[in-house]
């Protein structure tokens, strides 16, 4: 659970997708909890390809979603936010 999370459009992946070792924005919380991810989950992900698995998020309207760790750089964090294309590697 990490409550500051401070993204950044230009953050990348960690590559660590079990427990995320980074502590810079969306590298924060990249870590592959749920959804489709492999068993055992990597600890040196190649940050170029698809990421793998899902989180599951609170948001400030009170609901809550699975969000998968490639579609974190899709969301608005914040009201400059610009989704980069490609996403940070």
């Amino acid at each position: 659970m990490w409550v500051d999370t401070w993204p950044d459009t230009n953050s990348p992946p960690c590559p660590n997708l079990s427990g995320g070792t980074w502590h810079t924005a969306l590298a924060r919380i990249d870590i592959a909890r749920h959804g489709k991810r492999p068993n055992p989950v990597p600890t040196a992900f190649p940050t170029s390809q698809r990421l793998l698995g899902a989180i599951n998020a609170a948001f400030y309207d009170r609901h809550s979603a699975s969000i998968g760790l490639e579609d974190l750089w899709t969301l608005y964090w914040h009201n400059s936010w610009q989704v980069p294309s490609p996403r940070p590697q």
